[in-house]
């Protein structure tokens, strides 16, 4: 049974499989994925190492093919795609954050940004890039290098480029997993205003109960599968002094669902606003920690990841 929403639906994914091959033998990363989000929601997906919650985003993003399954985002259907369809499909739909940057090293943080609508030919590739740089705090950075900016600084830069071309569904994989506290919390609020106000879908992979908290929905992978889903309804928000926020009652339904017409039986997810207010985990980024990234035009048909070999992440 797929786990419902109560509106049209961005994401539709039905028996979702991906097998991976190597020399250990098949390796059963995702096994029978039924899942529908809907437009505006916030959905933050955890589970341990290994339980296929990066090649389930990568999937929904058009950068992975399934091996099974039927895989619908924005109304295409993403198997019937070949290599240049998925770029555009891509560059019109979706923003995605990599945990590993993959910044062009050849190019400053402006032209980085500007890339994906450059790509699109919008004459206001730089433009718009200046304004989603200075919304993450880097209008002082334009000029600059992968090479010459701290962890943090590329992966503000990342999400600037996610954001560029206001893409109906964000995709980030830990998200803040390099930034400090101050820094982390203007990342969040980006993505979640952006969701909020364009009316996009935000998913989100993290280690964090704190962060995942944040979302409408939670859902819960392990071994390949949908194990659990938690749904709740709209917290207020934190008191500026820092204080916290009013506690939720969460629902949640664990797989397999209960039969059809049974009491436990769910049917339908409210829509849900997430309210952010806490900050992300501890400073990991110094001014003087510097690291670059693989070269990944945004918007290409360039997979991050062409190599694989069996093994779930």
């Amino acid at each position: 049974m797929p786990i419902p929403v109560s509106r049209p639906c961005i994401v539709s994914l039905r028996g979702l499989g991906v097998t991976l091959t190597g020399a250990a033998g098949a390796v059963e990363v995702l096994r029978g994925i039924d899942l529908d989000l809907a437009p505006g929601e916030t959905v933050s997906v955890v589970g341990p190492s290994g339980a296929g919650k990066t090649t389930l985003l990568m999937i929904i993003g058009g950068l992975e093919r399934p091996s099974a399954g039927r895989v619908t985002v924005a109304g295409h259907d993403l198997r019937a795609l070949d290599e240049d369809a998925l770029a555009r499909f891509r560059g019109r739909h979706v923003g995605i954050v990599f945990q590993s940057f993959h910044l062009i090293p050849t190019m400053t943080a402006l032209e980085n940004v500007a890339a994906p609508r450059e790509l699109a030919g919008e004459p206001d590739a730089f433009e718009r890039a200046r304004e989603e740089l200075a919304a993450v705090g880097l209008d002082h950075r334009l000029g600059h290098y992968p090479g010459e900016l701290s962890g943090g600084e590329q992966q503000r830069v990342a999400i600037a480029r996610a954001l560029v071309n206001r893409p109906d569904l964000l995709l980030a994989d830990e998200p803040t997993g390099n930034l400090d506290a101050a820094t982390g919390d203007q990342v969040i609020d980006h993505l979640f205003a952006r969701s909020r106000d364009k009316g996009a879908t935000l998913v989100l992979i993290t280690h964090e109960a704190r962060l995942a908290g944040l979302c409408g929905r939670t859902i819960r992978i392990a071994d390949g599968r949908i194990e659990a889903w938690e749904t709740k309804p709209p917290e207020p928000a934190m008191d500026t002094s820092g204080g916290p926020a009013a506690p939720v009652e969460a629902q949640q339904a664990v797989s397999p669902a209960p039969a059809q017409g049974s009491p436990d039986h769910h049917t339908t997810s409210p829509p849900v606003e997430a309210q952010r207010a806490v900050s992300p985990a501890p400073a990991q980024d110094s001014p003087d920690h510097h690291t670059t990234s693989p070269a990944v035009p945004a918007g290409s048909g360039i997979h991050p990841r062409t190599s694989r070999t069996a093994g779930p992440r």
